[in-house]
């Protein structure tokens, strides 16, 4: 019984360290893709195939880069709605 309390404890802790190496070294990326990118660039790679390969943790943060282009785009669409002649 004890032997098997031991076998179950060691199984355990290998698979504890296992799934949290793999969330470190696979899980966490290393560098952006739209670092450097312009507004448009980003807008383009939010529609590509591409974006949807993302980690979780990567599209978050896109996103919240992202957003600031959108508000921009935006507010330059609506201004040059208004300034249409009727």
């Amino acid at each position: 019984m004890n032997k098997v309390i031991i076998a179950a404890s060691i199984a355990g802790i290998v698979v504890a360290v296992s799934m949290t190496v793999g969330y470190f070294v696979y899980a966490i990326p290393t560098s952006n893709p739209w670092d450097g990118m312009t507004c448009e660039e980003m807008m383009s790679l939010a529609m590509d195939p591409k974006h949807q390969t993302f980690s979780e943790q990567q599209h978050m943060k896109f996103h919240m880069v992202l957003q600031p282009c959108i508000e921009t785009n935006t507010m330059s669409n609506m201004t040059d709605m208004n300034n249409m002649n009727p």
